[in-house]
């Protein structure tokens, strides 16, 4: 989608700002998410945070799930997609 009418930063999802990363982590955690995001303000008021099925920390959640194989079958499922399926 390059429209002379949309400008370069909409059509690429490109800005100058490189963004702000930092380990987030509600207070009783055990273990903290490095997130990042290009509008630090907006972090404050996130409500989940999504992980990749890679993520070290899907392993460990998947353990302590009420249903492991289930949780585990529906992760290697995810996996197993390219990008464009994860996104639809």
């Amino acid at each position: 989608m390059n429209d002379d009418r949309v400008p370069t930063t909409a059509s690429t999802g490109t800005t100058r700002d490189a963004g702000n990363g930092g380990p987030a982590a509600p207070p009783d955690a055990a273990a903290e998410i490095e997130v990042f995001t290009t509008r630090i303000d907006t972090i404050f008021g996130a409500t989940f945070v999504l992980l990749a099925p890679e993520h070290p920390l899907v392993s460990r959640f998947v353990d302590e799930a009420p249903d492991p194989a289930g949780l585990r079958k529906r992760v290697q499922a995810f996996r197993a997609l390219d990008r464009t399926d994860r996104l639809t």
